[in-house]
Order: structure tokens, then sequence, then C-alpha cells
């Protein structure tokens, strides 16, 4: 599973979660993929009262080949941000959010061998009960479920299967965020209101602060009122379901007005997972078309080549433009020309999300798509 210390998803899994700490913790100081191993130390060890670990264990954590990685060492990672906020831990024994990071997820907890009272429930159970610690955590799950090997499957479990559902997992949560009728990122979100004033000077705030006419309070219930993209009133169906999220990402894209800011971030992260889940069913879509008997390609094949062009396809502005003008066309979103731009910037912030984390889209997206490489839909046909 991702927590043997040479696998490609473990390694980069301990550089995402070692990057995402130095960039918490030292904030505008950090250099990705650099240990910074002095100010890290320092900083630690002034909340824990004591050294957290070996300067060369920090150090060793940014190499291309870590020596084994243990978990307790890990755990001082959430130590440091737990005594920093005066949090224990709820339970003894429970992962904190870089030990589920680094060692967790949800491949480890669906099909690591029976271990304990968790491994005891049915495979299915723990996929169902499966709530990922948070968007990055969920974007690694995505992410490992592509790169899935069939090592990696106990339980007598079909690797397809496995894929399956577990893929079908990722999506569930991405749609639990995302649906427009009960999803839960909106609350998280910015107000239009909140991202309104941002953009205005320290004066000009105040004296529309000042200006507003209805009130206080009236304007302190704006400023927190959950924002919701306008998409649904473009879309002939207003519900998508989860194995379509893929669609309710790009759906909401046509809004442009609501991908700003912290918005902006939010959705990007996750359209990215969305493409990694939608990557680990390729191989169904390609035996879909082998049992047609036709030469056709599969809608969700074009939705997926638009999102791997725009999140982790090389800088090329002409075949973007048709990717995601084909997936425009098939889903009907009737995206507004602004649509493109905001596209665009949720590009760029997703690669700058990486960058903090020491991280290429190339180098994810040839582990995702490494496993359908080594094993052609056609030699699965009729399996």
């Amino acid at each position: 599973m991702t927590g043997t210390n040479t696998s490609p998803m473990f390694r980069l899994r301990l550089k995402c979660a070692v990057n995402h700490f130095k960039h918490r913790m030292l904030e505008a100081a950090h250099e990705p993929g650099i240990s910074q191993g002095k100010s890290v130390l320092t900083r630690m060890t002034e909340v824990l009262t004591r050294a957290p670990f070996d300067p060369r264990t920090w150090d060793s954590w940014f190499g291309d080949a870590p020596p084994r990685v243990q978990r307790a060492a890990i755990g001082r990672l959430d130590q440091f941000f737990d005594a920093k906020a005066g949090r224990l831990r709820e339970r003894r024994g429970e992962s904190g959010f870089y030990e589920e990071l680094v060692f967790g997820g949800l491949a480890v907890q669906a099909l690591e061998p029976d271990m304990g009272k968790l491994h005891r429930s049915p495979v299915g159970q723990r996929i169902s009960q499966y709530r990922p610690r948070s968007p990055l955590h969920l974007h690694l799950d995505a992410l490992d479920v592509a790169a899935l090997e069939n090592d990696q499957v106990h339980k007598g479990l079909c690797l397809w299967d496995a894929k399956a559902v577990l893929s079908n997992r990722v999506m569930e949560c991405l749609h639990d965020r995302w649906n427009h009728r009960s999803g839960t990122v909106y609350e998280s979100l910015p107000s239009d209101m909140e991202l309104a004033m941002l953009e205005l000077s320290d004066a000009d705030r105040q004296s529309a602060e000042k200006e507003f006419t209805f009130g206080p309070l009236a304007f302190q219930n704006l400023m927190r009122m959950a924002p919701q993209p306008m998409y649904e009133a473009r879309l002939n169906q207003l519900d998508f379901s989860a194995s379509q999220v893929h669609k309710t990402m790009f759906g909401i894209a046509a809004d442009a007005s609501f991908l700003k800011g912290d918005r902006l971030t939010a959705w990007c992260l996750d359209a990215a997972t969305a493409a990694l889940a939608l990557q680990s069913m390729s191989w169904r879509f390609q035996l879909d078309m082998l049992a047609s008997g036709r030469a056709i390609v599969m809608p969700e094949i074009w939705y997926l080549d638009a999102m791997q062009a725009l999140f982790f396809g090389p800088d090329d502005e002409d075949a973007l433009s048709e990717a995601l003008g084909r997936a425009n066309e098939m889903g009907q979103f009737q995206w507004l020309p602004d649509t493109y731009d905001a596209l665009l910037a949720a590009r760029d912030q997703y690669h700058a999300l990486l960058a903090q984390l020491g991280l290429q889209p190339e180098t994810l997206w040839q582990i995702a798509e490494g496993f359908d490489q080594a094993h052609p839909a056609a030699m699965r046909k009729g399996t």
C-alpha cells in the first residue's frame, strides 16, 4: 500500500506532507523542495520544548530516496501544530493530519489486510465510511486509486472492481462537497459581498460600509451568506450523479464570476481530483468501446481529455482550447467568453498549489496514467 517507503506514491505523499508542513510554518519564507532544517527545527523545539527528531532525519525526507520513515517521526509534525493551538488529540492513537497524509488514505483503509478492529469490517463498509481529512488528502487518494496495482489488492478482490469502487468513493466525496442542492463546500467559501469588499481599497471599504442603507445586520448577513454558482440555471439537468461529478465541476465554470479568490482555489484542487478519479475509470470506458464493436469514443474520455489538458497537460493553447470547446459542446454548459479565462486562472492556481508542495503536474499524471499504459484495455477484453 501507500505506506511502503519505496513506492512512488509513498515518496510523493512524504514530499507533499513535509512541504505542506514547512509552508504552513514558514509561510512566505518557505522554499519548496529545500529542507530549511535549521529554521524548521528551531521553531519546532520552541513549541515542543525539545528537538523533535535528529536533523538528519528531516533533511533525509527531502531526498529522492528517503530511508525508512517512522510514523512516530511524522507524528511530531502533528504534535507541533496541536501544541501551538493548545489542542489535545480526541482519541488515543488517532492519526493526525500529516500522519494520515503520509501513511493513511482511502486505499489503505479499504484494502490493507485484516489488522485490528477497523479492518474486521467488510471492504465495502470501510469504503463507504471513509471521510478524507482534507481536499488535499482526497487528491492523493484519487492518485492512489489511479496507480493501484494487483499486488496492492487483498481479500480476493478483482483489481478492476477495486479501482471502480474506490474511484466511485472519491467521486461521492466530491459530489458531497459540490452538488448544488446540499454541497458542504459552499458554507466554507467567501460570500459575494465578502469578495466584493476585498476588491476595494481600505478607504473605499470603510466608506461602503457606512453607506449601506439597509442597516448593519443586513450587511453582516450578506457578508456571511454562502455563495451559490448560477450554473444550474443554464443547464437542462439540475442534478448530476456522483459518477458525473466532473460534469458538475465543469458546470460550475459556466458562472465565471463564482471562480474567484478562495473559491477558485477550492474548485481547482477538487476539479483536478475529479480528473484523477476519471482517469481511474478510463479502462472501463475503453472496454465499453471495445464491447460496442464500433470505433467510437465514450463521452467520459472527452471530458477526461479536457481535464487532463487543463490541469496536467503541456502549455499548448490550441490543444487546450479544442479540448475545452469539445467538453463545453458535449455538456451543453453554455460557457461564457470569460469562462476560458477563469479556467486558465484555475490551471495557474493548481500549478501554484503543487509548486508549494514541491510537485509538478507532469509527475502526478505520469503516476496516474502509468497503470493504463502498462495494461492496455485490449488485454482485458472479456475479463
